[in-house]
């Protein structure tokens, strides 16, 4: 066995290394990662609530977020607030849900998937003078930004958060928008 090494030196492929070398560092390469650790980004909204008791409300909104690094292309943090007008057939209200979410981001080249989980306050202004109603809960993200260019992208999302409201709640927002690296 010892008598092949040699014969293997001379049949390696000289270009292996570099071209190995090349392949790592282009793996990670994501503008999201190259030059900034903040992220800032307007979003158009679709939320659906599912309220313990009742009908489902139905709306559309908009939505603004800024992130940051914790860790460098391993772990990251978004707040976001958002303002959506939703209703049904005997009710409706405007929600304010506000996130603050630990994200882990799957930086591969222009489209960047991630996932995320964290703590969620919704503020309800019923309408007809019901007053006002604070919900407490949490939400799973599952998204993706594709990048654009160095510094612009477009992010897309999907969030699921269950919300106390004499019961649970469950909210279901689809989410689109441009984002900005600063």
């Amino acid at each position: 066995m010892i008598w092949l090494l040699p014969l293997s030196l001379l049949t390696a492929n000289p270009h292996a290394a570099s071209e190995e070398e090349e392949l790592k560092s282009t793996m990670h390469l994501s503008p999201h990662t190259e030059s900034s650790s903040w992220l800032v980004g307007l979003k158009g909204l679709q939320l659906t609530e599912f309220p313990p008791e009742g009908e489902s409300l139905v709306g559309g909104g908009v939505g603004v977020f800024a992130e940051t690094t914790l860790v460098h292309g391993w772990l990251e943090l978004e707040g976001s607030l958002s303002l959506a007008r939703v209703s049904g057939v005997e009710e409706a209200a405007w929600v304010v849900p506000v996130d603050l979410l630990v994200k882990k981001p799957f930086h591969s080249g222009l489209f960047c998937p991630y996932i995320a989980v964290g703590p969620t306050v919704a503020f309800e202004f019923l309408d007809e003078h019901e007053g006002t109603e604070t919900l407490v809960g949490g939400a799973v993200v599952v998204g993706a930004y594709i990048w654009l260019s160095d510094w612009a992208g477009i992010d897309l999302e999907v969030d699921y958060a269950a919300v106390a409201n004499g019961g649970v709640q469950h909210e279901l927002t689809f989410a689109a928008g441009p984002t900005l690296r600063l």
